[in-house]
């Protein structure tokens, strides 16, 4: 009994180290100078099912295994952020923007 519980102490033991091993977490210089807009992906695709709802006989008499409903597959885009002076301008427009609405 004292073998097994040694045996499954190793192999657990050498499991996390693997695991730990095979991590890629930038370290050091690479992970202070990296750009987070250049390396993150901004698209994001969502599904979308569009059912034509049945009444009547068809309701009652529809095969649930044909499912009659379209998929469209959307990809959606985040917006750059801007820098700089477009940004600065880009505020300043949203303010005036807001203060003619608010009056």
């Amino acid at each position: 009994m004292r073998n097994y519980l040694f045996l499954s102490l190793i192999f657990s033991l050498l499991f996390t180290v693997s695991l730990s091993a095979q991590s890629n977490c930038l370290t050091g210089p690479a992970a202070k100078n990296r750009k987070h807009l250049k390396s993150s992906s901004t698209t994001s695709t969502i599904v979308v099912k569009q059912h034509r709802p049945h009444t009547g006989p068809q309701a009652k008499n529809r095969k649930l295994w044909k499912d009659s409903c379209t998929v469209e597959a959307v990809a959606l885009q985040g917006r750059k952020q801007l820098k700089g002076p477009k940004a600065k301008n880009a505020l300043h427009r949203r303010k005036m923007v807001e203060a003619v609405v608010k009056n």
